[in-house]
């Protein structure tokens, strides 16, 4: 990580490209969706989607983000972060 990273900013950015839910958490950010083919896999190559998630997915896309060690379903919702742009 750079020393300038943000994930507050980092989660906003993916929230206006329409991913279903975008969590700022401590010095992480994360962003979940349904219904996109990841097309690249390696560190050279970061992950790169094909297309944004399928609207009206928010709820398993939720679901997925609490199941993570880091996170659980009151921190999903208490720091999911909207596009205010």
């Amino acid at each position: 990580m750079r020393s300038s990273f943000d994930p507050s900013d980092l989660a906003e950015s993916w929230a206006c490209i329409d991913w279903d839910v975008a969590v700022a958490y401590e010095q992480w950010a994360f962003a979940a969706g349904t219904g996109t083919t990841q097309q690249t896999f390696t560190p050279e190559a970061p992950p790169h989607l094909d297309r944004s998630p399928v609207p009206g997915t928010e709820t398993a896309s939720r679901e997925l983000l609490s199941r993570s060690p880091i996170l659980s379903v009151d921190k999903v919702r208490d720091h999911a972060v909207v596009c205010d742009r």
